[in-house]
């Protein structure tokens, strides 16, 4: 099916065109026999000596957390629990603490269990002086230590001869820690002649995909590289605000789970981005009618947040809370920087995947919920691209050339379709198969581009 072009004098999309172009691509796209998407073929390691292949390990089904099972200490311990933070601090110092792996049961063997129980509830409370360092809290008899240098860790762990011991040793001395959770997300470890490599790989739907690497000697000293961003998630829901912290990848009995609650991260973050949007335009003496919209879609945020929360749940997830940094006063061109990758290019993709979602998910509840927010979604992309419209001739050239490397950039970043789905899980919710994004996002760019290079 041929999809003709527009004729589109104005950078301003009519409130009929995006939805219009949406349906439609969205039916193309449904209708059209793309085919599954492909399996992802298992990564293998030459063996002809060394080193040997990577190792996984397995998740605890209670807190999420890497389950440790091999530790040869030199004093043999009741318990470990290697805690990190979970996300920065926000304005109102908001921290949470996250065991990233364990082994054992707190306080067995004490003599005094309540009062060995309370001291490691102590020190799982973020002290007032954070960010917090990572640390290892320990249990020995009556004895509870939380360690937070390499040497401590040494003397704790001895020779480093098992990789629960490297994962430890590495995530004292920086290393991040993730249960795996597929193809993104995961900590391994294998040997490297007398010592181990360590290797975390992770997903944050707000802001994209991240690895980082350690080499941990059998002495105990460690090399941890710094955390590398590999690429984007291709997670485009909602308008991510200027200042959102990154939040670990909720932890869930599923990947559908961690989808929605991720989702539903950023519908919440949405109601921050729209809220300061509305009060700049405000600021700017923009058009009434551009502010009331703002402040619609903010509300409309609010009940996408819960409709995506009930979703996430319903798959065995739950959503963290936002938490957004204080905001700092912006220029015109900084807001018209972040609505042009936020709203003309991701929330615009967004809303097309939505349609996507609304007409082909199998199951009913998605679908429905979908048929909402996509029509939702819609209105908030026409929002940018008007607001776009109206701060354009304030804007000089120069502004103008970089807001279309921006929106350049942000579409090849969407190209990257990275969301940790089976083929069986994105049929059911009617996510698109990779192949499906990627022609989506071909028929759609020169539409918007079209429309732009009309008005400059």
């Amino acid at each position: 099916m041929k999809i003709p072009p527009r004729n589109q004098s104005k950078l301003e999309l009519f409130p009929s065109d995006l939805r219009a172009l949406f349906r439609e691509l969205a039916r193309w796209a449904v209708a059209s026999s793309f085919g599954a998407a492909a399996g992802c073929a298992a990564v293998t390691t030459e063996t002809n000596g060394e080193p040997e292949p990577w190792e996984g390990f397995a998740c605890s089904t209670t807190d999420g957390s890497i389950a440790l099972t091999d530790l040869n200490t030199p004093e043999p311990v009741a318990y470990v629990a290697a805690v990190q933070a979970e996300h920065s601090l926000g304005p109102q110092r908001v921290l949470r603490l996250n065991t990233a792996a364990s082994l054992g049961h707190a306080c067995q063997g004490a003599s005094d269990q309540q009062g060995c129980l309370d001291e490691v509830a102590a020190l799982l409370e973020p002290p007032a002086d954070c960010p917090c360092e990572p640390s290892l809290i320990v249990t020995r008899g009556d004895e509870v230590l939380s360690l937070t240098s390499e040497q401590q860790a040494r003397t704790l762990l001895g020779e480093i001869d098992t990789r629960d011991e490297a994962i430890l040793a590495a995530f004292l001395a920086g290393q991040y820690v993730e249960c795996g959770y597929g193809e993104t997300s995961s900590t391994e470890a294998r040997a490297v002649g007398d010592g181990y490599e360590v290797a975390t790989k992770w997903a944050v739907c707000s802001s994209g995909l991240y690895s980082q690497n350690a080499e941990v000697a059998a002495s105990g000293e460690v090399m941890v590289d710094e955390k590398v961003r590999t690429g984007d998630t291709g997670c485009v829901v909602g308008r991510r605000p200027e200042g959102l912290l990154c939040a670990v990848t909720p932890r869930a009995a599923g990947a559908l789970g961690r989808y929605f609650a991720s989702a539903a991260h950023l519908e919440a973050a949405s109601v921050f981005a729209f809220d300061r949007l509305a009060r700049e335009l405000s600021a700017l003496e923009a058009p009434v009618e551009l502010v009331q919209r703002a402040r619609r879609s903010a509300l409309d945020e609010i009940r996408h947040a819960r409709i995506v929360s009930g979703l996430a749940a319903r798959f065995g997830g739950v959503a963290a809370a936002p938490s957004v940094a204080c905001e700092t006063p912006r220029t015109r061109f900084a807001i018209a920087l972040e609505n042009a990758v936020e709203g003309c290019v991701r929330e615009t993709f967004g809303a097309l995947v939505a349609w996507h979602q609304a007409l082909a998910a199998r199951d009913p509840v998605v679908r429905e919920a979908m048929c909402e927010i996509a029509e939702d979604e819609t209105r908030h992309a026409e929002l940018a691209w008007a607001i776009a419209a109206w701060l354009h001739p304030q804007l000089s050239a120069t502004e103008r050339e970089q807001l279309a490397q921006a929106r350049a950039l942000a579409f090849a970043q969407l190209a990257v379709d990275e969301v940790v789905l089976s083929a069986s899980e994105r049929t059911a919710i009617g996510w698109p198969a990779p192949d499906v994004s990627t022609a989506l996002l071909q028929q759609l760019q020169p539409r918007l581009a079209q429309d732009v290079a009309c008005a400059a």
